[in-house]
């Protein structure tokens, strides 16, 4: 890359290379927010569904030895 320097009112022009983290810098990432949501979206579904299914196993041990209980009774 050539960059102009201004000194003493000459110009004086120098080729500087830059490294490649350098120029990753200046690259510009694009986003897309509908993508974001969706995703953000089915890991809330996910994780109600895991939810749902703890809390149903749990309910249906409780049930079933209760149930084995009273019989024994």
């Amino acid at each position: 890359m050539e960059k102009m320097y201004f000194h003493n009112r000459k110009i004086i022009n120098q080729n500087i290379k830059r490294s490649p983290q350098a120029q990753n810098l200046n690259k510009k990432y694009v986003f897309d927010i509908k993508k974001i949501f969706k995703k953000v979206k089915l890991e809330k579904k996910n994780k109600k569904k895991k939810k749902f299914i703890f809390f149903s196993l749990v309910s249906s041990i409780i049930v079933l030895i209760t149930t084995l209980i009273s019989f024994i009774r």
